[in-house]
């Protein structure tokens, strides 16, 4: 028999583990590939962008289908009365009869001016298109859901870095009242190093805020509900190394050829190219082939073999079937001159599609060189901030030395700190800077984002 005692403990026990895992659950740590992935898979804009490929896929069946016959049948059963004409010997009757007939018709095209054959090349390079800007939307959402991490890595350094401002600030605090009490500071020197404490406490609230707006931003890139469960993986201890740049000009050189946004305005331009050849081919004449098959039967049908005779619907139909084949050519003369319309609205698609091929490229290119200068930029600030922490951190630590001796004012010790302060979010800044830039610079040369 299972004492209460032990069954309540082992009622907390499972509990426990129960929560435990469920805890690990909830806090599970996402790799910035696992946050793009996810993004990449939830994002409703790419969503709706598979959506047009699939669109354009449809579009691309309809114009290969065009090369296929069509085919049309028919059947009829009439019941008559009154007068009526007897169409077995053209008289007219007052009866009541049944009668009926069926046939099925065919045509294709055999030349239109190779229409169809560029309305199909139209429509392959618009579905390829189209898969080139899906690929564009999930290379573009990469980067900013890359840019969405880093400012979560770095709100959260400058987190650190605010609290460990606030210990130094506290602690200062407790000195100078210290010194106040034993008469060696003015009360004035405690309230302003009170007042400095304060006011590192109302910027660690604005770093947390920061930290929070950045982990909102990222989960709406995720398309997450909620950023409670939203905690991503910290890697170790970033630190920059110099690496050589490649020119502008080679990135854009290598980017023109990998990435889809170009390829995809290419594509833009070999379609509207062959929709103008499509729509010039509606000038050339067409050759179609038509072929007719019919027959009809009546319930006043005579056997002219056996006029007396039952004469059934099958030998009617038989006996009455008719067929045909005829080829036939459609030659364009004057069509209110809304082909010639249909061809100039088709030049000038063309005319764009090659302009925004030159504004994509153009746009392209700026890019690159704002990433380049960007990164060059951020890296002489980090090397500058670098040199510059050392000397800031040892003049502050001289200052703090001699602040606990009391050999130096509340105001020397705020000034020293507030400009460590200064250049610590500078360096931290740029390093994350120069990151984000070189690693978009790797994006554009086929390079896969990873830290």
């Amino acid at each position: 028999m299972i004492k209460p005692a032990k069954t309540v403990q082992t009622l907390l026990l499972i509990g426990l583990f129960m929560s435990t895992n469920l805890l690990a659950i909830a806090q599970k740590e996402y790799s910035l590939a696992e946050c793009i992935q996810i993004a990449q898979k939830e994002n409703i804009s790419i969503k709706r962008q598979k959506l047009l490929a699939d669109a354009a896929k449809s579009n691309l069946q309809t114009a290969r289908a065009a090369y296929l016959p069509r085919i049309n049948g028919w059947v009829s059963h009439n019941i008559n009365s009154g007068k009526t004409v007897n169409f077995e010997d053209y008289s007219y009757i007052n009866t009541q009869y049944e009668d009926g007939n069926l046939g099925i018709r065919g045509d294709i095209v055999l030349f239109d001016g190779l229409s169809n054959v560029n309305s199909v090349r139209q429509q392959k390079f618009s579905f390829e298109a189209a898969l080139k800007e899906s690929e564009k939307l999930s290379n573009s959402l990469a980067v900013q859901v890359t840019s969405a991490y880093l400012s979560v890595l770095f709100a959260t350094e400058l987190v650190t870095i605010t609290e460990n401002q606030l210990l130094v600030s506290k602690d200062q605090v407790e000195s100078t009242r210290i010194f106040f009490e034993n008469g060696r500071m003015a009360k004035s020197e405690l309230l302003e190093m009170q007042s400095t404490a304060a006011q590192d406490g109302l910027r660690l609230t604005e770093a947390k805020s920061q930290l929070s707006t950045a982990r909102l931003q990222l989960a709406h890139l995720m398309n997450l509900k909620t950023i409670d469960r939203l905690i991503i993986q910290r890697p170790g201890q970033v630190e920059l190394t110099r690496i050589e740049l490649q020119n502008p000009e080679q990135v854009f050189s290598t980017a023109s050829h990998l990435l889809p946004r170009i390829a995809g305005a290419k594509y833009r331009v070999k379609a509207s190219e062959s929709g103008l050849a499509a729509t010039r081919g509606l000038l050339s004449p067409s050759i179609s082939l038509d072929g007719v098959y019919y027959t009809r039967y009546s319930a006043l049908g005579v056997n002219p073999m056996d006029p007396l005779g039952e004469y059934s619907y099958t030998n009617q139909m038989n006996d009455n079937s008719y067929k045909r084949v005829s080829l036939s050519m459609q030659i364009p003369i004057f069509g209110q001159l809304q082909t010639r319309n249909q061809i100039n609205q088709a030049k000038i698609l063309a005319m764009d599609s090659k302009l925004a091929l030159e504004l994509e490229q153009n746009t392209l290119r700026q890019e690159i060189n704002q990433a380049f200068t960007d990164a060059e930029n951020a890296w002489s600030k980090y090397i500058a901030s670098s040199e510059a922490l050392l000397s800031v951190q040892e003049a502050f630590n001289f200052t703090r030395e001699r602040f606990q001796s009391g050999l130096a004012t509340t105001l020397e010790f705020n000034i020293s700190k507030n400009q460590l302060s200064r250049i610590e979010s500078e360096l931290l800044q740029a390093k994350y800077e120069y990151l984000l830039r070189s690693k978009i610079l790797d994006f554009y040369q086929g390079i896969p984002i990873s830290l």
